[in-house]
């Protein structure tokens, strides 16, 4: 937008009614600035009409989601045969690196609102795996339906560790102390305002600094959360298992290595029979703060294994 504007010349002062103008014209360029940076955002579409594939983000940046999706099975005329899908993720976070690019972000999804689906074994509802950091995902429903499904996974991995480093988040590891794995580096990844319901597990997240926040988390398994790395926030939730633990270890809640952890204001609900054994189990983590949640069906609050210390108050037991 080109706007002419007549100025004074060297010397002269501007007149009341010119002032005026000159301010109303500027104030008027950076209010259309600043709306545009607002409503800045990538859209994210499915690339095809089929159910096979699910969406991905790749660059740094705000990205919107504008319709829901389901990926499945589907039949194919010309084999004559089910297909399975050809990803295991319904959104995949797979920051493009080397260059001008970097995998710090920020990587922000905002699904609007939009519900994205699964119902067949093992799939991921978002996915993002190896150095990405300061992911935000918000504003969705995510249903992974199929046995072994996970809402969420987002773990913050070196080159190192992708190719082969044992690490604790998985699973022959996950309750094994590891001191040389305590140090997760900085991921910063915030979930906000999700719906999720899986098949298995409702999150997975390795690295410092994360969030879980607003969110209704529920899941077929034994287990919702699990995070790995110090100065997480777990925080405003609704999160519900409907099987009892089925190793010593398992509780709704789990956290290693999570110094500084923060678990409040969480509604924590255990649906099945009888009742289950732990909401939260922490391994090797110090400093953590359990404060004001609400736990229902569940006998033990906080099981500490490992090199832990806590400090709970205010939980409510229904």
């Amino acid at each position: 937008m080109n706007v002419g504007l007549l100025l004074p010349l060297a010397g002269q002062a501007l007149s009341m009614p010119r002032a005026c103008a000159a301010a109303a014209v500027f104030a008027c360029a950076a209010g259309i600035a600043s709306a545009a940076g607002a409503q800045e955002c990538r859209p994210i579409h499915r690339d095809d009409t089929g159910s096979a594939s699910g969406v991905s983000v790749v660059f740094a940046g705000k990205h919107c989601l504008q319709q829901d999706f389901r990926v499945g099975r589907e039949f194919d005329l010309h084999s004559a045969a089910v297909k399975e899908p050809s990803t295991r993720a319904l959104i995949a976070i797979t920051p493009r690196t080397g260059g001008k690019y970097s995998p710090h972000g920020p990587f922000e999804l905002d699904m609007q609102g939009h519900h994205a689906q699964a119902d067949v074994a093992g799939m991921d509802g978002v996915r993002g795996i190896g150095p990405g950091r300061n992911v935000t995902v918000r504003n969705g429903t995510l249903t992974v339906a199929g046995q072994g499904s996970t809402g969420v996974r987002l773990l913050l991995r070196s080159r190192a560790q992708t190719a082969g480093m044992r690490s604790p988040i998985e699973p022959e590891y996950e309750d094994v102390s590891m001191p040389e794995a305590a140090d997760t580096g900085q991921a910063n990844f915030l979930l906000s305002r999700l719906n999720i319901r899986a098949g298995g597990r409702g999150i997975i997240m390795s690295g410092a600094g994360n969030s879980i926040r607003d969110s209704m988390i529920e899941v077929d398994g034994a287990t919702a959360i699990f995070l790995h790395g110090r100065g997480s926030v777990i925080e405003n939730n609704t999160i519900i298992v409907h099987a009892r633990a089925a190793g010593p270890n398992d509780a709704v809640i789990k956290l290693r290595d999570a110094d500084g952890a923060v678990i409040r204001n969480n509604r924590i609900i255990y649906k099945g029979d009888s009742r289950a054994a732990t909401a939260i189990n922490l391994l090797d983590s110090n400093n953590v703060r359990v404060e004001n949640n609400i736990v229902e069906g569940i006998d033990e609050v906080v099981r500490q294994t490992g090199k832990t210390s806590v400090r709970e108050q205010g939980t409510q037991r229904r």
